[in-house]
């Protein structure tokens, strides 16, 4: 019999039939009793001197609902509330019908322990025993802390009843913002998360290796996000990327991206285009050998002498004396500027070393001999090269 009372009474502990007697805890005295919050289930004495409706120890438990209930009170919120505050609150009922009505509340005995539950992704979801003076953060510490460290790509809401209030996480845990820091009460409901995938994304088109969504980086990073895109592709105009966020266009130069000098980040949902450098330049001439159609670089100007230096002309048989350009006017009207590129080989002056604009067409004639002058390859290397010995001699 002994042996069966043992076991009986194991099986009883590990079912949990004896929680409810055990959770039912005393009530809290001294300064704890003070700042106690009355909770759900919690048992009240409430005196009432001189008021025969309520009279002396009238016990009551406080309902699911938080509220408890007495003549010509009625209903009343007594959840969340401290012994005096409820006293207060009594009094203020009452006082519609007796003048400086004294009234007492006591706590008889205090419910089980109070929860609030946590959703998150996978197996973080848990009901956490909850403790005078928690927020938010305290439920999510006691739940094993946050998923993800890329806290911008969940969401978190409170949910209290019929009330749904969101949350930024990034703000409550990065910034310890305060107000996102919200104190809570029983059976208040905490969900984690994730957003939907393609709102995690940037979207890159247009002159780049690989188009389509990528994955934004921590911080933004525009060098990552092309990276990631398998960089520029031949003919991307760099200089004029355009991002599309919440409907307006941002123009930005990524020249200079590989040298760590841009500011701009991007967000999640920004749409990244890269367009296609449409400015161009010419090269006409019978003697030259790369002519025609030229594409402008898109992070500077061009100098006439690297443009004659890229043209690919012969040992013999070009009139560098008359290389002409030929651009169109402030009037529209084309407007031809002749330079001696000899004499300015020979004397190593920059100024007539132009810049060449999209649109220009740079003419390089055939000599009129036949032999005409040595070719920049052959002899002087490029004009530019040239200037550059020129002017380290004169220093």
């Amino acid at each position: 019999m002994l042996r069966l009372l043992c076991a009986l009474t194991a099986l009883v502990c590990v079912c949990g039939l004896a929680q409810p007697v055990q959770a039912r805890q005393k009530p809290p005295t001294g300064a704890a009793a003070k700042v106690y919050k009355i909770s759900v289930g919690d048992m009240l004495s409430v005196s009432a001197a001189g008021i025969p409706e309520i009279g002396p120890g009238r016990e009551l438990t406080v309902a699911p609902d938080g509220r408890i209930s007495l003549p010509l009170v009625g209903q009343l919120l007594a959840s969340g509330l401290t012994i005096v505050q409820l006293e207060n609150k009594l009094k203020q009922a009452l006082s519609k019908y007796y003048l400086r009505p004294g009234i007492s509340v006591g706590l008889l005995r205090i419910n089980q322990e109070r929860f609030v539950n946590v959703f998150g992704p996978g197996d973080r979801s848990s009901k956490q025993p909850m403790k005078d003076g928690w927020r938010v953060l305290d439920a999510l510490a006691s739940a094993g802390g946050v998923p993800n460290e890329r806290l911008e790509f969940f969401q978190i809401k409170l949910v209290r009843g019929a009330t749904q209030i969101p949350l930024d996480l990034r703000e409550l845990i990065q910034s310890k913002n305060a107000a996102q820091n919200l104190e809570l009460k029983e059976n208040d409901s905490i969900f984690i998360t994730p957003i939907d995938e393609t709102k995690r994304t940037v979207t890159v088109s247009g002159y780049v290796q690989k188009q389509g969504p990528v994955l934004i980086p921590s911080d933004g990073s525009l060098a990552t996000v092309i990276a990631l895109s398998g960089g520029f592709a031949q003919g991307a105009d760099r200089a004029n990327v355009q991002i599309e966020r919440d409907g307006k266009k941002i123009t930005v130069d990524l020249t200079k991206l590989d040298q760590g000098i841009f500011e701009e980040k991007l967000e999640i949902g920004d749409k990244l285009f890269v367009p296609e450098n449409k400015k161009r330049f010419y090269i006409a001439g019978g003697v030259v050998g790369k002519g025609g159609e030229q594409l402008y670089p898109d992070d500077r100007k061009l100098k006439l002498s690297e443009v004659l230096g890229n043209a690919q002309l012969p040992a013999v048989g070009a009139n560098f004396k008359k290389v002409s350009i030929n651009r169109a006017g402030t009037d529209g009207k084309q407007v031809i500027q002749v330079v001696n590129v000899t004499k300015m080989m020979k004397e190593g002056d920059k100024t007539d070393d132009i810049d060449i604009l999209p649109g220009d067409t740079v003419t390089i004639p055939p000599s009129k001999q036949g032999g005409g002058t040595q070719s920049l390859q052959n002899t002087l290397f490029t004009i530019s090269t040239l200037f550059g010995i020129i002017s380290f001699i004169r220093r």
